[in-house]
């Protein structure tokens, strides 16, 4: 005959439990009975002990704390972005395309289509080629990859003129975690120009 499982979970004087165990803890192995089943407001767990319950609500709280103190990826952005000014890096003239300008009568006449007219955009810290969707246009959902950076304030931007169906106001960056890719790259470019 066997003999059943007893909790195992320490006590505050160092003694184990020893109630008759109801489960088994999946991420550590240890039996538990009822009163040291990990609990929230209506969840019942019935693989996870207080014990692990206790040091998971710990190390969330560490991370949350970390984030507090670190600043907001713009900030962080727009200083490393100062860091390569005064390393010299120079950053690359970004353009709009803003419309056409129609050609006078006599050009029309000989077929002309007008002149291109762009307007300039604050300049950007080239990081990299990264994917860019449209957000609210007939275009929803329409992708393109291009060379993507960093302006002064912190704004992470596609660089160069899409297709003149599109506008660049409209862009974002299809998968979100590559802002924090474009700030480690970014930090990277400023410590090997200060070097």
């Amino acid at each position: 005959m066997t003999t059943p499982a007893t909790c195992e979970v320490p006590l505050p004087n160092g003694a184990l439990c020893n109630v008759g165990a109801i489960g088994r803890c999946s991420r550590d192995g240890r039996a538990f009975c009822a009163s040291h089943r990990a609990l929230r407001p209506l969840v019942v767990y019935v693989d996870l002990c207080t014990v692990c319950q206790q040091s998971e609500a710990a190390e969330l709280a560490k991370q949350r704390e970390t984030a507090k103190a670190e600043p907001p990826l713009s900030e962080r952005l727009a200083a490393t972005v100062k860091r390569l000014k005064i390393a010299g890096v120079e950053p690359v003239e970004r353009r709009e395309h803003a419309g056409w300008q129609r050609p006078g009568p006599i050009g029309r006449m000989f077929g002309r289509l007008g002149t291109q007219l762009y307007s300039s955009l604050p300049p950007a810290w080239a990081v990299g080629t990264f994917e860019w969707e449209q957000r609210e246009t007939s275009h929803r959902g329409a992708t393109d990859r291009y060379l993507t950076g960093v302006t002064a304030d912190g704004e992470i931007v596609p660089i160069g003129e899409p297709p003149e169906y599109r506008v660049i106001e409209v862009w974002r960056l299809r998968n979100g975690s590559d802002a924090f890719d474009i700030a480690r790259m970014l930090e990277q470019m400023a410590d090997e120009a200060e070097s």
